[in-house]
């Protein structure tokens, strides 16, 4: 039978970042996913180049990316979440916290990435 049931986010962070580094925090999430053993796609998910997507997953965990909508600024909010894959066991904290310790610190690499919000 089939995993129907929603995931919900296992930790999740929201950054936010000037425009015109967008470029560089896509380049850090390929990063990420090349140093932790991630596959990837990360790609439009609309004709705004501003809207990506991005999803990467190993073993039994997934992150999933997302711009979130920011009405009359020039900054840009994404929401990045880990999530258990599905029909895969729950990965524990233990294998969480160290990425998202490994996400943020490649993240902070982005000149003027701020994480707003982290759960």
């Amino acid at each position: 039978m089939m995993d129907r049931e929603p995931l919900s986010p296992i930790r999740l962070i929201y950054v936010q970042m000037d425009r015109i580094e967008r470029d560089r925090m896509t380049q850090q999430i390929r990063r990420f996913a090349d140093q932790y053993h991630f596959e990837s796609i990360i790609k439009p998910s609309s004709p705004d180049p501003d809207d990506i997507f991005f999803q990467l997953w190993r073993d039994n965990i997934q992150l999933a990316g997302t711009k979130r909508p920011r009405n009359g600024t020039n900054d840009l909010e994404f929401a990045f979440a880990f999530y258990r894959r599905r029909q895969m066991a729950m990965p524990s904290m233990s294998e969480i916290d160290p990425l998202m310790v490994a996400l943020k610190k490649m993240l902070a690499e982005v000149p003027g990435l701020v994480v707003t919000k982290e759960e």
